[in-house]
This record gives structure tokens, sequence and C-alpha cells, in this order.
């Protein structure tokens, strides 16, 4: 099958598939450059589907493609704004669970501990802007040494051996519980919206190649990223959303099949370390 990318810099339609990132394609320009009469348009990660620039896509193509078939694809279908995804799709063509991938070994299982280190009282009591928690307060109850210790202390004991990403709620926080790691003696990183492109596929490129221990990020890593090395997740925060716990745990579950990436790698499961109270809420 022919195939193309379109891009800024490329912009090409290919007589069978093309690719292209929502952020380019929605563009009003590169929109109009949209060919008639396709057969389908796919989409990846389609719980975002209700966001504007989805929307311009898709009622271009079904303007001029009324005959095409409208595809999406996601490990979480729901939002947490609760806006329905029906405009879009109007049946479940076929799913598939956790528990399902799992039996199959397209996922490892999950092993998980709730690990309470006396602050669930005042994770439960956090309020929301709107539908996530507030992780500005969150910081101030997990942005502490006493509790950084706790949390390296816990980890040390249950999985030190393993590749770890690490979900905070802010970027300081992850900076700091970064710095306290590394005070331990543990190789540890933070990537961030602050840092350039440049410093972030570094560090994530050194973390595949197993030269990191420890990956901190705040919501860099819940989707689009996949490193097959990942033996742990510590959740040092709390999800307002079971979708969004989903989606962290899920950077664990990847089978490790690659070998030559990921020589002596050995992955059986994933240990979760929810320090956030996550679990116990959903």
């Amino acid at each position: 099958e022919k195939t193309d990318v379109y891009t800024a810099e490329r912009k090409a339609w290919s007589d069978g598939a093309t690719f292209a990132m929502v952020q380019t394609l929605c563009r009003p320009s590169n929109l109009a450059s949209m060919p008639s009469g396709m057969t389908g348009l796919f989409i990846d990660e389609c719980h975002h589907v209700a966001a504007d620039t989805y929307m311009r896509i898709v009622d271009t193509f079904r303007e001029r493609s009324p005959k095409g078939v409208v595809l999406g694809l996601t490990a979480t279908p729901e939002r947490g704004d609760k806006q329905a995804l029906t405009a879009v799709f109007n049946n479940v063509a076929d799913k598939i669970s956790v528990g399902e991938l799992i039996a199959s070994r397209n996922l490892v299982p999950p092993k998980a501990y709730r690990m309470d280190i006396g602050l669930n009282d005042q994770l439960q009591s956090v309020s929301k802007t709107g539908a996530e928690f507030d992780m500005g307060q969150v910081e101030a109850i997990m942005d502490k040494r006493a509790v950084h210790s706790e949390i390296i202390r816990h980890w040390k004991e249950k999985a030190q051996d393993r590749a770890t990403v690490v979900f905070c709620s802010t970027i300081e926080h992850a900076q700091h519980l970064a710095e306290a790691f590394r005070e331990e003696g543990v190789t540890a990183e933070a990537v961030h919206s602050e840092m350039s492109d440049d410093d972030n596929a570094t560090i994530l490129r050194r973390f595949d190649q197993g030269r990191i221990k420890v990956l901190l990020n705040v919501m860099k890593l819940t989707e689009g990223w996949d490193c097959q090395r990942v033996g742990c997740v510590v959740l040092v925060r709390p999800c307002s959303q079971k979708s969004t716990m989903i989606q962290m745990i899920g950077r664990g579950l990847r089978p490790c099949i690659d070998a030559k990436r990921y020589p002596g790698v050995i992955k059986s499961d994933c240990i979760v370390l929810d320090f956030g109270a996550s679990l116990m809420t959903h």
C-alpha cells in the first residue's frame, strides 16, 4: 500500500494511507488540501475527539467523503470532562479489556501496592479545579523531604532493581524528588514541559538505554511514549480520573519483547507503588 506523511514541511497526500499529526492537519490552510472521496479516517487516542482541533478534521472529512468511515482507537474511551464521544462514534465496534490483554500476554500483570505513609486523609481532602485535583495542594502535601525519604525507602524495598517511572504533582515536585533520589545514590532525572525538546529527548533516550534508573514527570508520559524496560510505576499524586490512572500504570505494562534493544531485560510483571490513594479511590 502506498503511504506518505503530511507534515508542516512536506504536506503530501498519498493515494493509499496518509499519516498526520492533529496539530498540523487541523489548520484551515492544511484542511483545504484534504482530498475528496477518501475511504476512512482513523483516529488514534480518540478520546480526545471532542476537542475543537479534532472536530475540524472530522467535519472536513465527512463533508468531502460522506461515504467514508471514521474509526477511533483508544485505551481509555472516556473523558474527564464527561463530553460524549457519540457525536463522532455511533457504536463500539470492538472492546478488549486489560484482563484479556494480560491473559493473551500482550501486557504483563501489575503487582500493585497501596502505600499508606500517613497522608491519605490529607490527600482525600484535596479540592478540585475542574475535573482534576488541585496539584498545588497536592504538592504542599507531598513535596517534603521526609515524604521523599519514605517514598525512596519503600521503593528500595520493593523495586530498586527495576527501571522506574514516577508521576508527580508539579514540575518542582518532580525536580525535588529527582534530587532526593540522586542524594541516595540513584540515577534519576525529570522530564517536563519547561525543558527543550532536545533535552527531554536526551533524557528519555538515556532511560531507554538503562543509563537512568528513575524517570520522573508530571503528565508528560501518559500518552505517546513506550519503553519496554519499565518495570515499576510510582504514583506520588492522586488521580481524580480512573482513565488517567490507567494511562499512568499502563506505561509499565508493555512486555519486553525487543531483546536486541533491551538486552538482558526480563519482565514478567510491573510493580505499582501508589502513594496518592488512587487505587483506593478507583
